[in-house]
């Protein structure tokens, strides 16, 4: 389905709403599961992980912390080799399970990174989930929602230069249908 919006991008939808929500469903229960009676800290990559962390925690059925992380990476479409670290952890991870909630894996760059200053705390455990894979990324996924080609995709927290993270689907833009209908 291809979506127009006002002086924007026209969209074309690639996981509608109920699709996200039906396959978080899973997700939740699988982490659940794999968490009971454990000591979990469930980290936020901002902003890119916003809602599909805060979805995915509302569905979790264990006992967890939450905290967040931000750090930057993109330029408008592409990935920048200049990784920022905005904001690090706040609750001790020493002994504790982690679980990274990031939205789109696909050079593993971020994560790696991520890694790297997590271990200097010494948690007990590090897994990651992600609401999107790129195919051909080679970094192993512990909780993937979707597996993606190489487009780009907006919407349910992803974003273009700030643009359609509020946007309640994942879309992939159609860059030569330049549209200003309202």
């Amino acid at each position: 389905m291809n979506i127009q919006i006002s002086g924007k991008q026209a969209l074309s939808v690639l996981y509608s709403e109920k699709e996200i929500k039906k396959r978080l469903a899973v997700l939740a229960q699988q982490i659940s599961f794999d968490y009971k009676e454990k000591d979990l800290v469930v980290l936020c990559i901002l902003n890119g992980a916003m809602f599909f962390f805060t979805e995915l925690v509302l569905k979790l059925n264990c006992s967890l912390k939450v905290d967040f992380i931000k750090i930057s990476s993109y330029e408008g479409m592409k990935s920048s080799q200049n990784l920022k670290v905005h904001l690090t952890p706040q609750v001790n991870l020493r002994g504790k399970d982690v679980l990274i909630v990031e939205d789109i894996v696909d050079t593993g760059r971020t994560i790696k990174e991520i890694l790297l200053i997590l271990e200097k705390s010494r948690p007990k455990s590090i897994k990651l989930a992600t609401l999107l894979k790129r195919q051909d990324s080679s970094y192993d996924i512990d909780y993937c929602a979707f597996s993606i080609q190489g487009e780009f995709v907006v919407g349910y927290g992803l974003d273009l230069d700030g643009n359609y993270r509020n946007l309640p689907y994942l879309a992939t833009l159609n860059p030569s249908k330049e549209t200003s209908l309202t």
